[in-house]
């Protein structure tokens, strides 16, 4: 999640560096959603709270859900108006192939929220409760680390994933 935060904010790809109070917005979310995670994690000592802290990672991972998707949506109408309010140069291939690789990214961001809905639907209306291993294998051993891969692939080291110099002028 922290990964998919900090590209639709454009780290790298648009921006050279994020701002003090970006930055620290990022380092506070991974915290909190780290610190959220480890208590799940020793929920068994604190059984009377598991409930509350399973809501509270749920809530907080929609909350980073949302963000993102915003984020994502923000960077791509900007950056369509950047490039058709530009005249045809040269460096603005770079800016087209990050910006269909956005729309990749937002497009496998999409799935990556409504497939395990769609497996989760499928186990509740034609399988039997005994079988809510095939939830976890189906999610979170073929469908998370396939989509992950993709969005690595996406965003790998290559010439044309590096910082697009002016793009949003110096104040972004």
């Amino acid at each position: 999640m922290f990964f998919l935060f900090i590209v639709a904010m454009g780290y790298k790809l648009y921006r050279p560096n994020l701002h003090v109070g970006q930055m620290r917005i990022a380092l506070c979310l991974l915290l909190l959603y780290a610190g959220v995670c480890f208590a799940k994690q020793t929920c068994f000592m604190f059984r009377s709270y598991c409930k509350f802290i399973q809501l509270l990672q749920f809530i907080f991972r929609c909350f980073l859900v949302v963000g993102i998707v915003a984020l994502l949506n923000a960077l791509i109408s900007s950056v369509q108006t950047v490039i058709r309010s530009e005249l045809w140069r040269s460096d603005l291939a770079y800016s087209y192939a990050l910006l269909k690789a956005h729309k990749d990214l937002r497009s496998s961001f999409y799935l990556f929220l409504m497939i395990p809905i769609g497996v989760y639907l499928f186990y509740l209306s034609l399988l039997d409760w005994t079988e809510e291993w095939f939830v976890g294998l189906v999610n979170y051993d073929i469908v998370e680390p396939a989509l992950l891969s993709y969005m690595f692939f996406h965003f790998r080291p290559a010439p044309h994933f590096i910082h697009v110099n002016g793009i949003f002028g110096p104040n972004i």
